[in-house]
């Protein structure tokens, strides 16, 4: 072969092998664009403007966020969802269950899109534990403007609902036969109202709160039977580890069922079906019933109100004064001649706005090491079991809020109709922000805010603000910055935390915060163990940071 021959052959050769590098290189290209999960409707990978931490890439959405959630536990870290006006999902942080819900269970420290539901998101139910009894139970539903019903994450009790008991990275849907109108949930249990007036339950039962029959729990929703009439309201309510379940009927008559460890269902028996509460006693016809902490309230039509349950601390305002649990109901009063229009239920002790929004507390009100502070805002050293009015607070409470430290709590506010605010009890880190670290047993007014606010979101010692024009202001403990303000420093003053923008609405799990502004940007801040900030890193911030979603 002559040496012509030879280059021309090793020319071809090279020729032809870097065809094929080409169809190679194409065909892969092609496979990471089918398995990115962009769909025809996404349009093609060329629309996309960016990567998650997987290496997947993503599609820039074009709608605007309606909707911002939380979900994870104190010990397994945080996940936060955005909710586009378009029914797209985005999901990132904490995935070790799939509750992102993106095809793995690896953390996302940016946005990533959650594919596999049909049709607009309604309602998004995070699951979220303060307790590490739940630690690692991490999964979501997603409730559906048609009534149809989403879950995906971790399922050993069968809380997804979906059949079986095997967790689940992408979502699946749920066998409901019907229209889902709206989801109630304690822990792991779930209770689904439908549209004919049906309810089903399914997940854990170990108390009997899904009302099916037993304590077995179930993988499938199962119709719930022995109601009668139509449901005008639904109570799921744990104390300690227990929970029991309430359906209040549109004729007055009041179902329970479940646990009944601390009387919370009055005269029954830890019934495993619903079973008619105060029956036999005078017709009673209920208008509303509020429960929690293991004691119940049921507010009549033309009788007062009537009470059972946990009563510790003399926390049910009857006569009954010996502190102990008590099954037979009986007339509070805690009624204040029938005039409280919210009731708010804590763990021993309970606080009544009137109807001319006065404000009245009784029950619990001992000090334990600075851990239970005095909490009723009134000048007493013992628990009342009669009602009084709080002083020191000029105006008509609006709200009352309460922050936790260690899931005590510690500090209380009373947000007022004109936007003032007033505040209580321990005040480690300054949480009560009025200017010292010294625990007050009476309302002292919280100076420093610039205009009028809306709502208070609490976090461990600590608050956020949110006005009525959508500026925030924060204080408290700052140990990672939760306060936006721009360094790790505790302040016990209100300080405005400046954002570029007008705050909608915030989500706040532990220490991370995100803040969704009215253009739908989001901004977060605070800890960021698990990427949960959505911002790119693990790194915590100080300030508030925007999160770029594509």
């Amino acid at each position: 072969m002559t040496m012509e021959e030879c280059m021309s052959k090793k020319i071809v050769l090279l020729f032809s092998i870097c065809i094929s590098l080409f169809i190679v290189t194409a065909c892969s290209d092609s496979s990471s664009s089918i398995s990115s999960g962009s769909g025809s409707s996404e349009g093609s990978i060329s629309s996309g403007s960016g990567s998650s931490e997987d290496g997947s890439t993503e599609v820039t959405p074009t709608g605007k966020i309606i909707g911002i959630y939380s979900g994870g536990s104190s010990s397994q870290g945080v996940s936060f969802y955005a909710v586009y006006d378009d029914g797209s999902l985005y999901a990132w942080g904490k995935n070790n269950a799939g509750q992102l819900g993106v095809g793995d269970t690896i953390d996302r420290n940016t946005p990533t899109k959650v594919t596999g539901i049909s049709g607009k998101i309604r309602k998004l139910i995070p699951y979220t534990s303060t307790s590490t009894n739940f630690s690692d139970f991490q999964h979501v539903l997603a409730l559906m403007e048609d009534g149809s019903l989403y879950g995906w994450g971790y399922n050993s009790l069968g809380q997804l609902g979906v059949g079986d008991n095997k967790n689940r990275n992408t979502p699946a849907k749920v066998n409901l036969n019907g229209k889902v109108v709206d989801i109630y949930s304690a822990d792991n249990s779930y209770l689904a109202l439908m549209e004919d007036g049906s309810l089903y339950g399914w997940g854990n039962n170990s108390d009997g709160e899904l009302g099916v029959g037993d304590t077995i729990e179930r993988n499938t929703p199962t119709k719930v039977t022995g109601i009668s009439g139509k449901i005008k309201k639904i109570i799921m309510s744990t104390y300690g580890i227990y929970t029991s379940s309430y359906a209040l009927m549109e004729d007055g008559t009041l179902y329970g069922w479940g646990s009944n460890n601390a009387a919370q269902l009055c005269n029954l028996l830890d019934p495993f079906t619903p079973e008619k509460i105060m029956n036999g006693l005078d017709p009673v016809i209920a208008t509303d019933i509020a429960a929690g902490y293991g004691s119940l309230f049921l507010f009549t039509q033309d009788k007062g109100e009537y009470t059972c349950g946990k009563n510790n601390f003399r926390q049910l305002g009857t006569n009954y004064v010996s502190g102990g649990d008590m099954r037979q109901p009986a007339p509070t009063t805690a009624s204040i001649n029938n005039q409280i229009a919210r009731l708010f239920i804590f763990d021993g002790f309970v606080y009544g706005i009137l109807k001319n929004n006065m404000l009245f507390s009784w029950g619990r009100n001992e000090k334990t090491n600075g851990t239970y502070p005095f909490m009723l805002g009134r000048d007493v050293i013992f628990s009342p079991q009669s009602p009084d009015q709080v002083p020191n607070i000029s105006g008509n409470v609006a709200d009352i809020i309460v922050a936790y430290d260690n899931h005590k709590i510690n500090a209380i506010y009373a947000v007022m109709d004109d936007g003032s605010l007033y505040a209580w009890g321990f005040n480690g880190n300054g949480a009560l922000g009025i200017g010292n670290t010294f625990e007050v047993q009476t309302p002292q007014k919280v100076n420093g805010i610039n205009g009028k606010v809306k709502k208070l979101f609490p976090l461990y010692q600590g608050i956020l603000a949110l006005l009525e024009d959508g500026s925030l202001y924060s204080w408290g403990k700052n140990n990672v910055g939760q306060l936006g303000v721009g360094d790790k420093m505790d302040k016990n003053t209100p300080t405005k935390v400046n954002i570029n923008g007008k705050i909608v609405d915030i989500i706040i799990y532990n220490y991370s915060v995100l803040a969704l502004l009215d253009d739908g940007s989001l901004y977060a801040w605070g800890k960021n163990d698990a990427g949960q900030l959505g911002v790119g890193d693990k790194v915590d911030r100080n300030t508030p940071t925007k999160i770029d979603i594509k």
